[in-house]
């Protein structure tokens, strides 16, 4: 698997194995100072035990001599037979053909050594065309590059087996004085399916031990990383050039002839040394291969310096894979195989049983007509296919990468029981949706990443995670950058737990939603959620204990539907926009104890934010509802555990009914607190029903610019828990007020309230705007309506599309979602500067006496002990039945830097943001300080704020 380097000047202390040939013995040099003490340079140039080089002609290696020279061998990777390979060989003498030792674990057999560089041919069995043959005479050999179609001898076999090296000459090198490109990890790394232990500080430095597919991955991270598909490393991928006469890498730089891999230079024992670090992201297996021959394409180091080329290594083959040209279909494998599918083939790959060590690869501009499949650790794979599946199972280690599967229907790709592996790059795309099949299956993956894949029409979901059975979906795996278009449905979730996903994309679904989480899903993060024109709910979600953020529902269809509804317990959701929802809700909240920060809705034909009956322990922070039916609704029943919504704007919301307002509120149980609360050009204002005490508690409210009473208070409650600043404002008649004991004045004022009437709201909010640079699709502010517009993308937060209207702003007809033939209009839901309603309703900094409590009753049952808060809501304190919590006035945590519980409530030791106004907007411009914070009972609170209030 690949590890992006840059080439920078490193100095590593090896920590290879003994027999590694960059303990010291093998090393490149030119004289006995590039050699590490104690190891002199050799005729060969390499540095060894024995004679000096001085120009005799004698040869002296550590591992070899110059006829018959014995080799020794390594431990090969487990269950397997390794391909010949050099690892253990000198890089002097050139061997004729002497005895070679075998060290075997797990059934293994390893052959390194003479077999592998002296006269046996090689050529025949791996399919290489070319090889380099090596004559040792009085020390100096010549390297010589011979043609034999596939079945060419080899004496140093192709480069990637034996570190051989002549004195000067070097057919097919650019002044490469004979050097040659090797494995970094000779003994466990060399093949291209090899895999060694990520041991060491790095990828570059791990000891060339075999990786164990059972038990490396998850359980045993390593590489200086947590990410179980590092646990070992690709070995294949790594290959090493020792630049002749170089001890420093400064001022060098290295690629390779075919473009195919990422480099770097590392300072070993004194030598400059290049090593490739994986393959470029835009390079593929198969730009390793000669598929009409069926065999390696040669390559060579070219190292450079100043702009000039220094060096050029000869070109020669990197590894022993045996290549096998498949044209037609085959259910064999063999460990090690290359199964190289040239344009033309015919049939499927259906290996049967597992299979280790193997690749496949498709050329380019081919799609083979026919299924995959395979099993195995190991594994490297990319084929192209047309109309077929690609089913990988059972296998740790395994690269999928590169893969496309495309054409009219059937294509799909099946990823079950792997650990520890890297699926990357692939395309799935139908022409045509076929029948109730999912284009991606994850099932039971253990610490895998997936990322980059991008899947059309399928006839089901286009990525479904482990609704089969109860294992995992996936487990401590990562996906990023996951993309479905216009499949039945985008997205859905069951039995995954601990996994990270980002950036995950669903456009236009036909029959589902963009995103469904069943309840099973746990402990997971989502960074990046888009969900855009679904056919049913936009994202729907059961999951617990989740982290959500940067959500956006952009487009719900169905009347039934909602832009976004979550229900699980225990979750984070920050930076949420729901935009043009059709159906019940745009957001419809519950669970139990959830916070929810930044979330804005633009456009619903029903509610905004509507609030479960059964909710318990709900956070909510800085949420703006413009252009809904109904603005913020909550029904709580006697279930009900109460929640905390706090700078709160209801703006353009275009109620029809008596019952309509900015925020409904239907209470069967108090113990909840609205604080900060801005309502503009709303029918009603708040509309409160209450049937039962306490009642729920509204401080500093703003309601401006309503169509009748912007207070009203109905239901068989006489009474309603206002708090701080009230003011009010309508655009005509002259009553404020209705019921809760209060007269059309609002008269009698409730103790510790400021009231004040007859505000306007024609200069709270900024309202349309003519331009905006940073969205794209707008002309001078507005546009006419298209799924095409860019929904997202504005100078600020607080905007987003309305409809255009006739009326001066704000009026009835600038109400509403805009959607069908409306022409839109760029709204800016901004505090005006010149606002002195909502803006500044507060200067005062908060001190830790300054506090607010939330009351909240567990579920179902009262409070009975400290250990019923403890486990109901946590960092509560008991108080006669019910869970007390205190935190800081207007001030919201700061969420997800690490400090805190991330529940939107200011509370002692946490970082919060000072909130001045009525309303989302609180200002605008770099966090900055708000000041010393003078401890009380909340402590320890460093408050930030906004240099800049009001636009």
């Amino acid at each position: 698997m690949s590890m992006r380097l840059g080439f920078k000047s490193v100095v590593v202390i090896s920590t290879l194995s003994a027999g590694a040939a960059l303990s010291g013995c093998g090393m490149k040099c030119a004289n006995d100072n590039d050699c590490p003490p104690g190891f002199t340079c050799s005729d060969q140039l390499t540095c060894g035990t024995g004679t000096s080089n001085t120009g005799s002609s004698s040869s002296s290696s550590s591992s070899s001599s110059s006829t018959g020279g014995s080799s020794s061998s390594s431990t090969a990777t487990s269950g397997t037979t390794r391909p010949s390979s050099g690892g253990g060989s000198s890089d002097g003498g050139s061997s004729a053909g002497g005895p070679s030792s075998s060290q075997a674990s797990g059934g293994d057999t390893s052959t390194i050594g003479a077999s592998s560089v002296g006269a046996t041919s090689l050529g025949a069995s791996s399919g290489l065309a070319s090889s380099r043959v090596a004559s040792g005479s009085g020390g100096a050999s010549s390297s010589v590059a011979t043609t034999s179609g596939t079945g060419g001898s080899s004496g140093a076999t192709s480069g990637a087996v034996s570190s051989h090296s002549g004195a000067s000459s070097g057919s097919g090198s650019s002044g490469g004085g004979g050097l040659e490109v090797r494995p970094l990890y000779p003994v466990n790394g060399a093949a291209w399916t090899d895999y060694v232990k990520a041991d060491g500080a790095g990828p570059t430095s791990a000891g060339d031990l075999a990786c164990d597919a059972a038990a490396d991955g998850p359980s045993s991270p390593g590489g200086g990383s947590t990410a179980p598909y590092f646990a070992c490393i690709h070995g294949g991928e790594f290959r090493r050039y020792s630049i002749p006469g170089r001890t420093a890498c400064t001022g060098l730089t290295a690629a390779d002839t075919l473009g195919a891999f990422d480099w770097t230079c590392l300072e070993l024992a004194g030598n400059a040394v290049a090593v490739s670090t994986g393959l470029k992201t835009t390079k593929r297996l198969s730009d390793l291969v000669d598929f009409t021959n069926g065999r390696w394409r040669t390559n060579s180091v070219i190292v450079s310096e100043g702009g000039g080329t220094l060096i050029t290594s000869a070109a020669e083959t990197w590894w022993t894979n045996p290549v096998r040209r498949v044209a037609s279909g085959t259910t064999t494998g063999t460990a090690h195989d290359v199964i190289a599918l040239p344009a033309g083939g015919t049939g499927s790959v259906n290996i049967i049983g597992a299979v280790h060590h193997l690749s496949i690869t498709t050329e380019p501009g081919f799609r083979l007509p026919g299924l995959v499949s395979v099993t195995g650790n190991f594994l490297w794979l990319e084929p192209h296919m047309a109309n077929a599946p690609l089913t990988v199972s059972t296998g740790s280690f395994v690269v999928v990468r590169g893969v496309d599967i495309s054409g009219t229907n059937l294509n799909r790709m099946a990823l079950y029981s792997l650990r520890a592996s890297i699926i990357e790059d692939v395309v799935i795309s139908n022409t045509v949706p076929s029948g109730a099949v999912h284009q991606v299956n994850f099932q039971r993956l253990d610490g895998v990443r997936v990322r980059r894949i991008t899947t059309t029409k399928a006839g089901a979901w286009g990525f479904l995670w482990g609704w089969t059975d109860s294992t995992p979906g996936a487990l401590n795996s990562t996906f990023e950058d996951l993309q479905d278009t216009g499949s039945a449905g985008g997205f859905s979730f069951g039995y995954t737990t601990d996994s990270t996903f980002t950036n995950l994309v669903s456009r236009g679904t036909t029959t589902y939603d963009g995103f469904n989480l069943g309840s099973s899903v746990s402990g997971c993060t989502f960074d990046r959620m888009a969900t855009y024109d679904a056919a049913a709910n936009g994202i729907i979600t059961y999951a617990d204990t989740t982290t959500y953020r940067q959500v956006r529902s952009l487009g719900s269809r169905s009347a039934v539907s909602y832009g976004v509804r979550a229900s699980g317990p225990d979750s984070r959701w920050d930076d949420v926009l729901v935009v043009n929802s059709a159906g019940n809700a745009a957001a419809y909240l519950g669970g139990e104890r959830n916070a929810v920060n930044n979330l804005r809705v633009f456009g619903a034909t029903n509610t905004g934010v509507g609030i479960y009956s059964q909710v318990t322990q709900l956070r909510l922070a800085n949420v703006l509802v413009a252009g809904a039916k109904l603005g913020f609704s909550s029904a709580v029943d006697s279930n009900g555990g109460g929640f905390v919504a706090q700078n709160v704007t209801l703006a353009n919301t275009e109620g029809t009914a008596s019952t309509d307002g900015s925020l409904l509120y239907s209470s069967g149980r108090g113990h909840k607190l609205v604080s900060n609360l801005l309502g503009v050009n709303g029918r009603y204002g708040l509309y409160a029903n209450l049937n039962a005490t306490p009642y729920p508690r509204f401080r500093n409210v703003v309601m401006v610019g309503t169509d009748l009473e912007p207070l009203m208070v109905t239901g068989s409650g006489s009474g309603i828990m206002l708090e701080a600043i009230v003011r009010l404002g309508r655009d005509s008649g002259s009553a404020y007020c209705s019921g809760g004991g209060l007269d059309g004045n609002c008269l009698p004022t409730p103790a510790g309230v400021t009231l004040s009437t007859g505000h306007a709201d024609t200069t709270v909010l900024v309202g349309p705007v003519t331009s905006d640079a940073a969205n794209p699709t707008d002309t001078n502010g507005g546009a006419t309506f298209a799924t095409t517009l860019d929904f997202e993308n504005f100078d600020s937060v607080e905007r987003g599309w309305g409809r255009t209207g006739a009326g001066t702003w704000p009026s009835a007809d600038q109400r509403g979602r805009c959607a069908g033939t409306n022409t839109c209009q760029i709204y800016d839901f901004s505090l005006a500067m010149g606002d002195t309603a909502a803006r500044a309703i507060t200067t005062a900094i908060p001190t830790g006496d300054d506090i607010l409590v939330s009351n909240d009753k567990p579920q179902a049952a009262n409070a009975a002990s400290q250990g019923d808060c403890d486990l109901a809501s946590p960092g509560s304190t008991y108080a006669g039945g019910l869970c007390e919590t205190r935190f800081l006035k207007n001030a919201v945590e700061i969420m997800f830097d690490g400090i805190g519980d991330d529940d939107t409530l200011c509370e002692s030791g946490e970082t919060c943001l000072f909130s001045p106004n009525a309303g989302f907007y609180q200002g605008h411009g770099a966090l900055e300080s708000a000041g010393a914070f003078v401890d009380g009972q909340i402590t320890g609170v460093t408050l930030q704020r906004y240099p800049s209030n009001g636009r």
